[in-house]
């Protein structure tokens, strides 16, 4: 799915206790609707004329059809539908030069609605169907019938959208047309409106064979649900690579208890090779409705450059009747080098961009100390072949909001196109290296062809107050104000603790020795300085963190024991600031 900020919905005005089950307006004569209609079934909007028609020019089956000409306004009632499976189809026909709209409705009543989703066809051809604040656009047919199929699982709240055919979107039925304020998990009316985009156009369509059928609830059905991120930080320096968490739920969503429950974990390459693969341990019975973790007992460490991904195999002991759900894969882009550490966690569940403009979506991190920059990453789900991005790095102004450009990348030009589950790391490099104090600064793309870039978002590390879009370079808004709570998959490539390294310190120093390293427990550094300076020794975590301070002190040095017997094993970073110069040295904690 595809997020937007900029997108045209327009809501027209548009229950009552009833469930119209199925109606192909045989058992109708020609003319008004509104005089024959089973009130129970059908009414007009908020009670008013529906002034649609029984028509025969057009006719999916038999030779009689439902016709909505501009501003007719005709509700269908479903009752509630709010448990178990349901498919709800109907027939459009829609003439050459004229559009149409319909949409369902959580909770009609004779005096308010509640919009679930849209659907716009145009005159031009294309369709639109808005839900959750996001708009799929499709290719529509003129002059035929076509079907329109909405699939509703309500134990899930999933629903798909399928026209002609084809499927257009899978989206939540507890969300609203125009927003993603959370709605109910029902609908109970279809609304048959003669509307019609771009405004001023004529609407004229016609429709057949309205059917809701109830479909059986599975009896065993188990899905994977929410696997937990295989890595915090994709890009790391060499050496530092940490190994793959493994874990995912799994969501018991059939009528009865499933058995013998395990999943299994794949590592793949770039290629589709496999790697590293393992089963769980064996859960015996899941009841129905019910969720439970499954995690691997070995481990698995990336350690090259490449696109990797994660299967997430759900296996039971039963026939699982809905197996398309058995599996979820996570894309793991990985980079290893000596100098790169870039917090990310992979998890990339969706995308937004400026649809049709050239705005600037950023994501501001807060420098804890001097860092020098190279090159930035974009992570993206979408765009075009062809397409220009480049990257730049804002100050932020005293208001917080992002202020001027203090860098900028290399422009670069998308060779492939991304798609959400198979995101795009593209790395932005900037001319030369850029130098930036301790601070807060927006990492910002560019979209500087007009198309929507797609960039991916992740909102299991989304951090109020980080994310910024502008359309003009110049009008800055959070996207909280849009709805969106995501953090963008655009990452600084940053050097590692004591950044502003500048190794003139070693030429105050006639001798530096840390012993033995690697250690199981203490290390003993040896300083031995030519002049007398002040000297400031901390100790710093692969993640950044200080752990220790060992002196800050006038000096010509001395022998400094450090005890990381306390501490697990990993890679540590000895900072030492002599004088206004740096130096850092690594220690291997092994135990």
């Amino acid at each position: 799915m595809k997020k937007t900020i900029l997108f045209l919905i327009f809501c027209f005005p548009f229950f009552l206790s009833a469930q119209l089950t199925a109606d192909d307006f045989e058992s109708y004569m020609m003319g008004s609707f509104d005089t024959q209609w089973d009130a129970a079934n059908w009414v007009g909007w908020f009670g008013n004329p529906s002034n649609s028609t029984i028509s025969d020019e057009q006719a999916h089956s038999g030779v009689h059809s439902v016709k909505i000409e501009q501003d007719d306004d005709l509700v269908a009632l479903l009752g509630t539908l709010d448990a178990g499976y349901y498919e709800l189809t109907y027939w459009q026909y829609v003439p050459s030069g004229s559009g149409a709209y319909t949409n369902l409705q959580h909770e009609y009543t004779s005096t308010t609605g509640d919009w679930m989703f849209e659907v716009y066809i145009t005159p031009d051809a294309q369709g639109q169907f808005n839900t959750a604040g996001q708009g799929f656009l499709f290719d529509v047919v003129h002059d035929q019938w076509v079907e329109y199929k909405f699939n509703f699982n309500f134990i899930t709240s999933e629903a798909q959208f399928s026209y002609n055919g084809a499927t257009v979107a899978n989206f939540l039925i507890n969300t609203n047309a125009g927003d993603t304020d959370p709605g109910l998990n029902q609908v109970n009316a279809i609304n048959f409106y003669g509307g019609c985009l771009p405004m001023g156009c004529a609407s004229l369509s016609y429709y057949d064979d309205v059917e809701l059928t109830v479909i059986p609830a599975p009896a065993h059905n188990a899905r994977v649900l929410n696997p937990t991120p295989p890595l915090e930080y994709t890009s790391v320096p060499t050496g530092l690579e940490q190994p793959l968490t493994l874990a995912a739920n799994v969501w018991n969503i059939g009528t009865d208890e499933v058995t013998d429950v395990s999943v299994t974990f794949t590592v793949k390459d770039s290629g589709g090779s496999t790697l590293y693969t393992e089963t769980s341990d064996a859960v015996a019975t899941i009841a129905a409705g019910e969720q439970m973790t499954f995690e691997a007992t070995g481990s698995y460490t990336l350690s090259t450059t490449d696109n990797y991904s994660v299967d997430y195999q759900v296996s039971i002991a039963e026939t699982d009747e809905d197996p398309a759900d058995d599996m979820v894969t996570l894309m793991v882009p990985f980079v290893s080098d000596e100098s790169i550490y870039a917090r990310d966690d992979g998890a990339y569940d969706n995308g937004i961009g400026v649809n049709g403009g050239t705005g600037i979506l950023g994501q501001t991190f807060d420098f804890i100390d001097m860092a020098t920059v190279s090159s930035m990453v974009a992570v993206y789900g979408g765009g075009a072949v062809g397409d220009t991005i480049r990257g730049h790095i804002y100050s932020i102004g005293m208001d917080g909001m992002p202020d001027t450009i203090i860098a900028t990348t290399e422009m670069f030009i998308l060779t492939e196109m991304g798609a959400v589950g198979a995101e795009v790391l593209t790395i932005l490099n900037f001319e030369e290296d850029v130098t930036l104090l301790s601070g807060n600064y927006l990492f910002a793309v560019e979209q500087v062809s007009p198309t929507n870039l797609v960039l991916s978002t992740a909102p299991s590390i989304y951090t109020m107050g980080t994310t910024w879009a502008t359309l003009d370079n110049v009008m800055w808004n959070s996207l909280e104000s849009f709805g969106f709570q995501v953090a963008l998959g655009v990452r600084p490539i940053i050097n590692l603790v004591g950044v502003g390294v500048d190794e003139s310190a070693a030429s105050f120093i006639d001798r530096l020795m840390i012993s033995p390293n690697p250690t199981s427990s203490f290390v003993t550094i040896d300083l031995d300085l030519l002049e007398n300076k002040n000297v400031l020794m901390e100790v710093f975590n692969a993640n950044g963190q200080r752990i220790k301070s060992l002196a800050d002190k006038h000096t010509f040095g001395g022998e400094y024991e450090m005890d990381l017997t306390s501490f697990p094993s990993g890679v540590y970073f000895v900072k030492f600031q002599i004088g206004e110069q740096f130096l850092t040295k690594k220690v291997v904690l092994m135990k």
